[in-house]
């Protein structure tokens, strides 16, 4: 999709996109260090596929949508897509899942993932973890403290993606634990 698409036609165009299917999650998988090749576990990410079978990055189509305020239906959409994958993919045994802090940041959003995540535990032993980059995180910290609270309670874990040490120095891990 173009870049120079209007409000409406970006709209309109993520409508199809979840109508059609054409939102696929893709995953690779995570290693705990080049020399040990040990799999923690399966990541998964966005792409966008046109009816010509183009195949669009979440970076080509998600600045906009956050821009104008489109990701929650999307958010929703990955969350759905990944606890099926988890659900059904044969050898699976732990899944990571990136998450938005403006997509926690709204109460109904929380609610929901809540009650997908708890009937998720009652029905499927893959372990879960959720992820935010560093800057969400440290930019988000109360609604991330919150996340992270509820997933321990779910027995689920969170962490930071692309995590290094910085002016903030450690403090905020300990905040969010």
């Amino acid at each position: 999709p173009s870049l120079f698409l209007g409000k409406e036609e970006w709209i309109a165009m993520l409508n199809s996109s979840l109508e059609e299917n054409m939102l696929k999650l893709a995953s690779q998988k995570v290693v705990a260090a080049i020399d040990t090749r040990e799999i923690l576990h399966e990541e998964v990410y966005l792409r966008m596929i046109e009816p010509n079978g183009t195949i669009h990055t979440a970076g080509h189509f998600l600045p906009m949508l956050i821009n104008l305020q489109l990701t929650d239906e999307v958010d929703k959409h990955v969350i759905n897509a990944a606890l099926h994958h988890a659900a059904n993919e044969d050898g699976l045994d732990a899944l990571a899942i990136n998450i938005n802090a403006d997509f926690l940041k709204n109460s109904d959003n929380f609610i929901w993932l809540k009650q997908r995540l708890e009937s998720f535990t009652k029905t499927c032993s893959t372990n879960l973890s959720f992820e935010a980059t560093k800057v969400t995180v440290t930019k988000n910290i109360k609604t991330i403290m919150a996340f992270s609270a509820m997933l321990q309670e779910l027995c689920f874990t969170f962490g930071i993606d692309n995590f290094s040490i910085g002016s903030h120095g450690l403090q905020f891990l300990q905040e969010i634990k």
